[in-house]
């Protein structure tokens, strides 16, 4: 399968990429300018020069692409300039998405964060407690745009995706 990934530098991209190159799968992965790019050249993975919000670059990317796995996001607590959440979180979504559909990709991984939905007011809280009304971070409360009744699959990560052994545990007694 020919994959395209976006987040491939960044924390959880590397460790994904590491597990597809165990794989026959064939991984196209886009990276900025002023990405460190040491790991994906380690791997032998193609690399694509863009950016999210470079409709150009994703298209480019995609073409003939199976699925696409999306990682890219900016998330800080502290980010100095607000707008770039918008630019990257909202913008450069809808460009993936979009160049996604024009390019006929069959299948959209979405990887986001449970941290979004903000802590609920009742706590301890359960799988049966409502959502927050605030997001727990800038970066939340543009992600809560995300959510959008298309045909891809959203993952939300709410436990470390480091700790686990990575190998197939099936093989495991």
């Amino acid at each position: 399968m020919k994959i395209f990934i976006t987040g491939a530098t960044g924390f959880i991209g590397t460790h994904l990429i590491r597990r597809l190159a165990q794989t026959d799968h064939e991984m196209l992965c886009l990276v900025r300018e002023t990405s460190n790019v040491q790991e994906l050249e380690k791997l032998g993975v193609t690399m694509v020069r863009g950016d999210v919000n470079n409709k150009d670059s994703l298209l480019a990317g995609m073409k003939g692409c199976d699925w696409v796995i999306h990682l890219a996001n900016v998330y800080s607590f502290w980010e100095p300039d607000k707008k770039v959440f918008a630019e990257v979180n909202i913008k450069g979504h809808r460009k993936v998405m979009e160049s996604a559909l024009e390019t006929g990709v069959s299948k959209v991984v979405h990887v986001s964060t449970i941290g979004i939905y903000g802590k609920p007011e009742e706590s301890p809280f359960a799988s049966t407690s409502r959502p927050s009304t605030k997001a727990i971070s800038f970066h939340g409360s543009f992600s809560r745009i995300r959510d959008c009744p298309w045909w891809w699959c959203i993952l939300r990560l709410s436990w470390d995706p480091v700790t686990p052994n990575l190998q197939d545990s099936s093989s495991k007694g």
